[in-house]
């Protein structure tokens, strides 16, 4: 499931500006304009959000949540998705599905691991 920032905020209007088809793919689980929300919903579930750094810091420091930048060609992007000149919009946004897809499936493998330890 995929919890965003709600269509006003700028995070969420970067990332529709970056792949228009993004608006079309339909509503995510949960919109809010809530940054402590979307923390909140992504720790207690199998959520996805997309935050910044900041946003984010206490609780990767404490665990509850697991920071994955988005990389290009080695670059880490640490504050929004971006998009290479002279490369299409497509092959930017399969870059952020690909990455979108590792980050979700790594963090299905530690509550599956979690959950059996228990």
């Amino acid at each position: 499931p995929l919890v965003m920032m709600s269509p006003d905020m700028e995070l969420r209007t970067v990332l529709e500006r970056i792949e228009p088809r993004f608006a079309r793919l339909g509503r995510p689980l949960v919109e809010t304009g809530s940054v402590p929300m979307v923390r909140q919903l992504v720790a207690g579930s199998q959520a996805i959000g997309f935050l910044i750094p900041e946003n984010v810091d206490a609780d990767v420091r404490a665990g509850t949540l697991a920071w994955r930048g988005l990389e290009d060609a080695g670059a880490h992007l640490h504050s929004c998705v971006y998009q290479r000149a002279g490369h299409t919009t497509s092959v930017a946004m399969g870059l952020f599905l690909a990455e979108l897809e590792a980050a979700g499936n790594d963090i299905h493998a530690r509550y599956e691991a979690g959950a059996a330890a228990r």
